[in-house]
Formats: structure tokens, sequence, C-alpha cells
């Protein structure tokens, strides 16, 4: 690796206490150690600049890289080429199913290091982040960063010898396109978001109220009535899936992600949960949106699941659908969407080789492909002819992906379990090379006690864990190495990024560069998936342009009842002569 790196790590606070707020951040300090030497460089310190400038050729390790990177970018400091992102690489060799924490305390517990582990962290911590002190208090915040730069170096010198170095360059140039897509905010309309909040309790109540039009579930008092939303789904012979409590009881569930794959039922499950989740949001609102600059800012956490996807906090895009609404393009700038159309079909398809599924995820209409193709309808059957029938074979095709057996299958179609084992075997009889593909990967996750993409993202497969979740991992990892290089071929070709969305950007383009702007997404893109897959399973898009503010047209109604429940007079206010 030639030179010893740069192990570094930096802390900041924010005035007034709007903690989030890029308007209000303030540099507190940062700490380097090369060759066992540390240097510590206070506030807006100009020797900073000159040290990265001296010792730009070497690696610079840090925890959770994208912070250090986001550092030197708020003082002006080009961030130096080559990094080791240590928490990321912890994240590596300690991947398995379910949450794993991977701050700094949690690596050094991890690796047997737990005598680093300072005391009193969250103290100084908070007490740096309000920006909280006092002369007398430097000794202790230079002591507390160094003992994280000490900290990182040993959990460094643990797991450095265990990554290939070609993978740690290729995960730290995705976490310099994090590190720039985070910095940028998203620009949002705040003067409406404030009448939301300020209004909020109102339209929590008016939320209920369009619940109620349909089916009344809600009390007086506000609160959730299940035994009424039990009742309806019984007279309506909706079978509801049960899942096992911790007592290891059954029992019908109502969390966000039951209401999402029962949505397709009924027209009121699926405005019932965008109602639930418009009241939780309103009711916990916790985006961070500076008000001066009137962006909002979130961190995108990458890696962070086992499948190395990223698992956003505090994103806008994890609220209710209608809160897309608020997103606005920069003054003389369009805003850009874009998406892969049917990504995990044609990961599946390219993974297993199996031509039948390829031919159904070129086609128009991936869905309907699949009924026309089985004869269950004619040939130019569309979704505006037979919507239920398009509804169904969705239906199986996604479930199929993820893993679902015939049980959950016929719980989200509402149908007997013999249709839903009758559809099921259609489904392997058509493509039989993917359930076979599908099933060796799940096989041998467990035999090996390992898994991995070609591109080398692994976790490893306990056996108590679910068979669904090995048979499911290589597309869902896939499809986050084929984001990944995406971001990173746009970030380098000087594409503004606002927001990554599971196989979605969010991308911004001077009013009248929209077009180049396109065709660059597009080709970076199409780039992404045959690194990944190989030429002949290239991924396609679609791509659309929003010029006024962002229209998620699957939330147009909610949008409208909020905005139609907002006073008038705080809409309408008359101009003075």
């Amino acid at each position: 690796m030639g030179h010893s790196p740069v192990i570094c790590d930096s802390e900041w606070g924010y005035r007034g206490g709007r903690i989030g707020a890029e308007s209000a951040w303030e540099p507190v300090v940062l700490v380097a150690r090369v060759g066992g030497v540390n240097h510590h460089f206070a506030g807006r310190d100009a020797r900073l600049r000159a040290f990265v400038s001296a010792h730009r050729d070497r690696v610079w390790v840090a925890h959770a890289a994208t912070a250090e990177m986001r550092y030197l970018t708020r003082l002006g400091i080009e961030i130096p080429p080559r990094w080791w992102c240590t928490r990321t690489g912890y994240r590596a060799v300690s991947n398995r199913s379910g949450y794993r924490e991977s701050s700094l305390i949690a690596a050094l517990r991890g690796l047997g290091l737990v005598h680093l582990i300072p005391a009193h962290k969250n103290e100084i911590r908070n007490k740096i982040l309000n920006l909280d002190i006092t002369p007398g208090d430097w000794p202790t915040v230079i002591a507390y960063c160094t003992s994280d730069v000490i900290a990182t170096e040993a959990v460094w010198t643990k797991i450095v010898g265990k990554i290939d170095p070609k993978k740690v360059t290729y995960w730290c140039e995705y976490l310099k396109t994090v590190a720039r897509i985070e910095a940028r905010g998203i620009r949002i309309d705040t003067d409406t978001l404030a009448m939301i909040l300020r209004y909020r309790t109102h339209l929590q109540e008016t939320q209920r109220e369009r619940a109620n039009e349909a089916v009344r579930v809600y009390r007086r008092n506000g609160s959730f009535c299940r035994e009424a939303f039990w009742r309806w789904v019984d007279s309506r012979h909706i079978r509801w899936p049960s899942v096992q409590n911790e007592r290891g009881r059954w029992a019908r569930s109502m969390d966000d992600d039951t209401l999402e794959l029962m949505a397709g039922r009924s027209p009121f499950i699926g405005r019932l949960r965008q109602v639930r989740k418009t009241i939780r949001g309103l009711q916990h609102f916790n985006m961070t949106v500076d008000v001066r600059t009137g962006r909002h800012y979130y961190g995108l956490l990458p890696f962070a699941s086992v499948t190395g996807r990223n698992q956003p906090k505090r994103f806008l895009y994890g609220g209710p659908k209608w809160m897309r609404w608020l997103i606005l393009p920069d003054r003389a700038h369009v805003l850009g969407y874009m998406d892969y159309k049917a990504q995990e079909i044609g990961i599946a398809a390219a993974l297993s080789s199996d031509a039948e599924m390829w031919a159904m995820y070129s086609a128009r209409d991936p869905h309907m492909w699949l009924p026309i193709r089985l004869g269950v309808v004619p040939a130019g059957a569309t979704k505006a002819t037979h919507p239920q029938v398009r509804s169904t074979y969705k239906v199986l095709n996604l479930a199929v992906l993820y893993g679902q057996g015939p049980e959950s299958i016929a719980a989200r179609l509402g149908v007997e379990l013999d249709e839903s084992i009758a559809l099921l075997r259609q489904h392997k009889e058509l493509f039989a090379p993917y359930h076979a593909w599908s099933d060796a990967v799940a096989t041998n996750a467990f035999h090996r006690g390992r898994i991995a993409t070609r591109q080398g993202w692994g976790a490893t497969v306990d056996l108590e864990t679910r068979w669904r979740t090995w048979a499911n991992y290589p597309i869902q990892a896939t499809g986050a190495e084929i984001m990944r290089l995406t971001s990173v071929a746009m970030d380098r070709q000087g594409i503004d990024i606002l927001a990554i969305i599971h196989d979605g950007w969010l991308l911004q383009a001077r009013d009248g560069d929209e077009g180049r702007v396109r065709d660059v997404a597009i080709a970076s893109a199409e780039w992404a998936s045959r690194k990944v897959l190989g030429d002949r399973y290239p991924l396609r898009v679609d791509w659309s342009i929003h010029r006024d503010r962002y229209q998620d047209e699957d939330s147009r109604e909610e949008w409208g009842s909020i905005l139609a429940a907002l006073p008038r007079e705080v809409l309408y206010v008359p101009s003075e002569e």
C-alpha cells in the first residue's frame, strides 16, 4: 500500500441548535494520524489545506468515510483520491441477515477491541454537536477525536488484510458519490411544508375522515378501531396473512409491509395505508429541513442492508408518497427521474440464464406477457382489457422473486390455496431454469455458509435464517451493484444526483440541458447493467422530466386532499393594494 495511511476523524456542530441544517454547520476539529504522529486542526485552520495537499497521495482511512469527505468538501478542500472506509469494511466482514450495527463502537465490540471504547462518548459528542464548548473543553474535545482515530486505526489493522483492495477502491468510489449527493440536499417547498406542519392536527383529522368515508375505522377520539377493520375484511371474505409474534402465536398483522402487500385487494386498503402513513408522518415529522437554504438533507446510509443497498435515514422518500410533491427544482433548473424497468425480473433472468424469463422482461409489458404466453388471455390483451389478470400475474412474478410460497401468494391474491399452488406450478414449469438456479443458490448458501455477488459483496449464511432471504439475495444484491455503478458513472460525468431511491434516481439539470443529462444518465444505466450482467442482458430504464415541481402520479389524489384540507385563508392571501 506504499506510504503509511492517514487515519482521520472529524467533529462538527451546528449554531443555534439547528442540528442538521447545512447553513448552521461549523467545523470543530479534524485529527489525522500519520505514522503514529497525531495532527489536529481546529475549526477553519488554514493549515488543513496544506496538510491534505502534502498527504494527498496516501490512503485516507476513516470510519463512515463520507463524513470526513463532506467535512473537507464543506471547507472547500478537494478530497484525496484514495480512501479506506472501516465502516464499510466492517460491514463486509461481519455481514449477515438481520440488522447489524456498524458504528465505530459496534466494530470495536465485534472485533474484540472493547478496551478502546471511550467513556462518556455521548456527553462530549452532544457538547460538540451543539457547539457548547468552552476553552477549557478543548483538551477533552481533541482527546475524544484522537481516541476515535486510534480506534479506527485498530479496526483497520484488524480487517485490512481480509478484503481485496480492489473491492475497497470500488466501494469508496461510491462513497465519494454519496458524499456529494448528501451535500447537495433536495430543494423543497418550505412554505407549503410550514403550512402543513402548522395545521398538522387538523390534517390528521381530515385524513381520518377520508378513511371513514369508505369504512368507519377511526373512533371519534382519533384512535384506530382494529375490530371495525377486521369486520370489514371478513365481510369482504379477504384472506389476510398472519404472522408469528414473539410469543410464537399467529395473528393478523397491520404493519405497513402487510398493508402494502394487501393493497391490491381493495382500493380502501391502499387508501388506509396512505392515511396511516400520513398521520404517522405528520405526528412524528423528523425530516431535516434547512429553512434558510430551503433544502432537505438526509443520510443515505450506504451498505447498511444485508444486500448492500442503502437504508436512508430521515428521508423524504421514506414518508407518505404525497410528500414528493414538495420537491422543487433549483431556479433555472428542471428535475429528472430515472429508474429501471422491472429490474428484478431482468436481473433474475440474466443470473439464471433463463431465456423465457428474459423474453418476458423484454416484452412491452412483462406482467401481461406471462398470461398471454400461458394462453390465459388472447394475444393482444393489455392492462386496459384484462386488468385483473395482469394484476394476478404481476403479484405472482414479484412474489416468486421474493421467495414467497403458495400460502403468501394465496393471501395476496385472495384465492384458495389450490389455485395459488396451480399458479406457482405454471410459473415453475415455464421458468424451470430460473427455479433450478434459485434453489441451487439457496442450497449452496446454506451448505457453504456464505453467499456473494459476482462483484464480491457477500454475507455469512446462518442455518436459522430463512430460505427466501438467500434465494432473493443475489437479485437484490446485484441490483445494489448496478445502482452503485450507475451512480458513480453519472457522478463522474458531472450529473447532479439529488437522491437514490432503490433502483431510481432523482436528478437535476439546467433548463435546456435536460437532453444531455437524460442521454448521459441512460447511457450510464445501460453501461452499468452490461458491466454487471453481461452484454446479452442490457436493462431498460424509464425517464421523466418535472419542471415546476416533482409530480408523483400515484399520490396525486393524496396531495390534492392535503391541499384541499388546508384553511383557505392560508392558501389564498389577497395582495395589498
